[in-house]
């Protein structure tokens, strides 16, 4: 088991996989807090550019979203969209770290649990990053 800077076990182990490529076929949240939308929700009901490549990652079982769908441009997170769990709190980390390079979000995020649970929501993001920078290496 690995640590990140800040001491935290990072446990990739607890199942998480990425399981296909390719563009994004849905149109971002399916509901709206008002009727008025600031730059970040209108990039998120807008989604990733329409060319992109999407990576679409199962997390583990024990955390509730059922897919996270992400966009790394040249080690940067272009797009995050979880696909479940606590929609303020997930719709906020998504836009919060958009644009930061993913191994800042790898050290700063990885390890941190939620409730009794040994994983947690960015802590399943964490190791989808991890994962693709494995995977895609030498491209």
């Amino acid at each position: 088991m690995a640590e990140n800077s800040r001491g935290a076990r990072i446990a990739c182990g607890t199942g998480g996989r990425i399981i296909s490529f390719g563009p994004l076929n849905r149109a971002g949240p399916k509901t709206q807090w008002n009727n008025t939308m600031d730059n970040a929700q209108l990039h998120r009901a807008s989604g990733p550019a329409p060319k992109t490549h999407v990576e679409h990652f199962v997390p583990a079982e024990t955390v509730c979203p059922k897919k996270i769908d992400f966009v790394v441009d040249n080690g940067s997170i272009d797009y995050v969209s979880f696909d479940g769990g606590c929609e303020g709190s997930l719709t906020a980390i998504a836009t919060m770290i958009e644009g930061m390079h993913m191994d800042f979000v790898i050290d700063r995020f990885s390890g941190i649990t939620c409730g009794n649970k040994c994983t947690s929501c960015v802590d399943q993001l964490c190791c989808a990053l991890r994962q693709y920078k494995e995977e895609n290496e030498d491209a």
